[in-house]
């Protein structure tokens, strides 16, 4: 599905990432772990195509993506800070990417009501502003508007940092639920090992720009 091909990414004279490779199964829960700096978060970018690669290669399907733009990768990103729009309402947010892609009203609206049961968010959500919602609901936004455009991959860059721990613990489950029930092949960046361990098909654990271990 995913393969990384001896990707090394150098910021001026920085090496941050040494010769990195590795292969991602359709379907698959894939966690990179590693403390602050390690380049697990650099990794993903590269994948998503906001990181330049030095050298080597991203395949996708058999098709090489690694100088392709990130609009045209079809992978649905979430990040840590959500990125939502907070002037627009929670349906304009998830319909953003549809409406881009010019899609039919009609379409758009019934995309948008199919997902937001996936993520376990309600019609009544839809008329609100994102700034009325909490950190919980703001999250399953964002994870709502990567997953409504149907990319082949999702990445994930510590999506669940910003929130509590009781509430971290109830959403990561429900992550692993929505990936399972979609089947959508997934990256997920963290340095919570209970969190990797509890969700994870697979880990990459990250040390110093290399992959000390899968």
């Amino acid at each position: 599905m995913i393969q990384l091909e001896n990707i090394t990414v150098k910021f001026n004279d920085f090496e941050a990432l040494h010769n990195i490779s590795l292969e991602v199964k359709d379907g698959e829960f894939f966690t990179f772990l590693g403390p602050s700096g390690c380049g697990k978060s650099t990794t993903l970018r590269t994948i998503t195509g906001f990181i330049p690669l030095c050298s080597g290669r991203i395949i996708v399907n058999g098709n090489d993506i690694t100088n392709v733009p990130i609009e045209k990768r079809n992978i649905g990103i979430v990040f840590q800070s959500y990125a939502l729009f907070p002037s627009m309402t929670v349906y304009e947010n998830i319909a953003f990417g549809l409406e881009i892609r010019k899609l039919p009203k009609d379409e758009i609206k019934s995309k948008v009501y199919e997902i937001i049961k996936k993520v376990d968010l309600s019609e009544m959500h839809l008329s609100r502003a994102v700034t009325e919602l909490s950190g919980g609901q703001q999250q399953r936004v964002a994870i709502a508007r990567a997953l409504v455009t149907s990319p082949s991959i999702i990445c994930m860059d510590e999506p669940l940092s910003n929130l509590d721990a009781k509430l971290r613990i109830g959403l990561r489950n429900e992550l692993k639920r929505m990936q399972r029930e979609i089947g959508i092949t997934t990256i997920y960046v963290t340095h919570e090992q209970d969190e990797a361990l509890t969700i994870s098909d697979r880990i990459a654990v990250f040390n110093k720009g290399n992959i000390e271990q899968i």
